[in-house]
């Protein structure tokens, strides 16, 4: 009854990494990476090929050039795309020949048969990546399967359990792959520094963002109560849930849920911060039914999940920017006398204005319909909320580390004038004293030459008092008076 054509599966796992201010040396990095000659005797030993996503001509000029499709690199470029050379698959605990099925055990006792049909990697120059497993269920043809598979294989650790690969399609013999999808991953992204999987243990990668997209057979919308169900595989699809969770009501209306958009009478999209997915009924027209059965799952892919990507990189990017936020001191003093976090703050400044001006796009294409699945997933993805909240914290941050500074300047300044206060008294003490006793030096032999002997000392000691009295006495106004404020 809910019998699946055509199905698309893209695994997606978001990280951020290091780039040390040289996006292009890390490109240059990833298009040098070669095999050994013992392993691969083959002409081309790149590790990863340079991928051209041959999107259509229904975006922006701009925004193509965002990721290349030509191979070229323009002034708007802010990435690039790789797709894994199949000559290395097996260096990486993948098998060999994409034909391969792979088989899946969890620890549930569940086992899932899939092809692994191509590995990518996006990297951008906010320092955020993407890599993307696209799997095929070469064994399941009913949607509630499939939402179950999306379920187990997103956990990329596969709850615990491993994964094993069948020689042949005829053949049952297997041999331990020793490995899962987290593991996998590790070692394919291995040549950069990853700083974090957006995830509690931001050192391994544990689940994976799903999009798909899933064709349905006729018989599925001339099924009674179809759009029941309907509604629970779109939420299932784009949350990435299993059938025994029970959501609200509300999840479920495709009228008012705002994760939810129907472009066309038989297509409709789910929008979730865990992933995205599209279904597609079976119509009374042929020539609809000839084009989503023929050349709609490779559009979708070209197309729609460029957007997809373009609005990850946003999202990812800004929270990628918020956590560098976050690590800025919040006490005042300690950042005041920290040089490098002054520098964090000036730097982060400018990494936001540099993805206001590169990253940041409210539209992406001039086709109506394209356009509005963009705009649905930026507001699901809340990307226009991180943005605004990351711009005022920093600005917050920067506004209160300018008033602190200015009050820091002004104490600094008041020392200064204190120590300039103290420095003016302490010479004109030394100087009065100099006086004082170059006066009374002076005058000694005007007493001499003035009174006689026995007298001489006496009138010189009370004339040397009263000397001293009135240097004194004029040492305390001229401080004073320094001490005063000057009034204007």
């Amino acid at each position: 009854m809910d019998k699946i054509k055509h199905q698309l599966n893209l695994f997606i796992i978001p990280f951020s990494f290091e780039t040390n201010g040289n996006f292009d040396k890390i490109v240059e990095k990833i298009d040098d990476m070669k095999m050994e000659k013992e392993v691969h005797q083959s002409n081309n030993r790149s590790v990863w090929l340079p991928i051209q996503h041959n999107s259509e001509d229904r975006f922006f000029g701009h925004i193509n050039q965002l990721v290349p499709n030509d191979g070229k690199v323009y002034e708007s470029t802010i990435g690039k795309l790789w797709g894994l050379n199949q000559l290395a698959w097996d260096l990486y605990g993948l098998p060999k020949n994409k034909n391969n099925n792979v088989v899946l055990h969890t620890s549930k006792k569940k086992e899932i048969v899939l092809k692994i049909t191509d590995v990518q990697l996006y990297l951008f120059e906010t320092g955020v990546g993407f890599l993307i497993y696209d799997i095929y269920y070469p064994s399941i043809s009913h949607m509630e399967d499939l939402v179950l598979a999306n379920y187990y294989v997103k956990r990329l650790k596969n709850f615990g359990g491993q994964m094993h690969l069948l020689k042949h399609a005829n053949d049952k013999s297997t041999y331990e792959m020793n490995s899962n999808f987290a593991n996998i991953t590790a070692g394919l992204l291995n040549p950069l520094v990853v700083t974090s999987y957006f995830e509690k243990d931001n050192l391994e990668p544990k689940n994976a963002l799903v999009f798909n997209t899933s064709i349905l057979d006729k018989s599925f919308s001339e099924s009674d109560g179809y759009i029941t169900k309907l509604q629970r595989f779109l939420f299932e699809t784009r949350r990435v849930f299993k059938e025994s969770y029970q959501p609200s009501q509300s999840e479920y209306d495709i009228e008012k849920n705002e994760e939810i958009y129907k472009p066309f009478n038989n297509s409709y999209w789910g929008i979730a911060l865990e992933g995205a997915c599209n279904i597609v009924l079976h119509t009374g027209d042929e020539i609809t039914n000839n084009f989503f059965s023929e050349s709609y799952i490779m559009n979708v892919k070209l197309n729609y999940f460029y957007m997809y990507i373009i609005a990850l990189h946003q999202r990812y990017a800004l929270l990628h920017l918020s956590v560098q936020a976050a690590e800025i001191p919040r006490d005042m003093d300690t950042l005041i006398e920290s040089n490098s976090s002054i520098e964090t703050i000036t730097k982060l400044r400018e990494e936001i204005a540099y993805f206001d001006l590169r990253s940041s796009f409210l539209q992406v294409s001039h086709i109506t319909h394209q356009n509005k699945v963009y705009e649905y997933i930026y507001r699901v993805l809340h990307i226009g909320d991180l943005h605004r909240k990351l711009q005022s914290e920093v600005e917050s941050i920067a506004s209160l580390l300018d008033i602190r500074k200015a009050a820091v300047e002004k104490k600094s300044l008041e020392r200064r004038e204190e120590r300039r206060r103290k420095n003016d008294n302490f010479y004109v003490t030394i100087t009065s004293i100099f006086v004082v006793i170059s006066t009374l030096s002076s005058i000694w032999s005007l007493y001499t030459d003035w009174w006689n002997e026995e007298s001489a000392p006496e009138a010189f000691v009370i004339s040397s008092i009263a000397i001293v009295i009135a240097a004194l006495l004029g040492i305390k106004y001229k401080l004073s008076d320094k001490d005063e404020p000057q009034k204007e």
